[in-house]
């Protein structure tokens, strides 16, 4: 790993630059985590609505099977 030695800013700009280097990657990081979580929160929404249709299902056929044994 290459390590550089810090140099002093020797303007009020060139703090801002690198100032805004790092805000700029804190929010990248922070948008890519909040789009990870919106991609897992509808894979979980869309499991859950497979879940409950196929508990739908499941209560059809019972019927279907009591109402078949009544003569």
């Amino acid at each position: 790993m290459d390590i550089h030695k810090p140099k002093p800013w020797h303007s009020f700009r060139e703090f801002l630059k690198e100032y805004g280097i790092i805000v700029l990657g804190v929010l990248t990081a922070i948008a890519f985590e909040q789009t990870v979580e919106t991609i897992q929160r509808q894979a979980r929404g869309a499991v859950t609505a497979l879940k409950g249709g196929e508990r739908t299902l499941q209560k059809i056929q019972a019927a279907e099977r009591q109402f078949d044994g009544i003569p």
